[in-house]
């Protein structure tokens, strides 16, 4: 992308909000299930600090919202760029919560699985 994405921070901001009103939750609310404080909720919310994609993840899991429903039309298709199947993208975005350890053996599983050393460019 060329162009600064403040726009598009803040339309994530936007987005942000709208979820966890409909979810009738607090800046608290989401403030706890991350770890961070209601301020920096609110920072995301208005489009003054990024939202962290880690963050994103675990506000999707925690609220049971897809993904995508945290971006603005069109944005989510350019993120994952189309590149995989819905099911496998959402497998990739559960997988990429998880802790160290437990993605390590995840990709060992896989390996097993498949018969293919994971590499460092895996994106499990």
């Amino acid at each position: 992308m060329s162009e600064r994405p403040e726009k598009e921070i803040k339309q994530l901001g936007r987005c942000l909000k709208l979820i966890r009103l409909q979810h009738k939750r607090t800046q608290a609310d989401l403030a706890n299930i991350l770890s961070i404080s209601p301020q920096q909720i609110q920072k995301y919310e208005l489009g003054q600090n990024r939202l962290p994609a880690d963050a994103i993840l675990r506000l999707a899991i925690e609220l049971q919202t897809p993904v995508e429903s945290f971006f603005p039309s069109g944005i989510s298709d350019r993120i994952f760029d189309n590149q995989y199947p819905a099911g496998d993208r959402a497998l990739l975005m559960q997988i990429g919560v998880l802790d160290a350890k437990k993605r390590a053996l995840v990709k060992e599983l896989v390996s097993q699985l498949g018969g293919v050393e994971p590499t460092a460019q895996s994106y499990v």
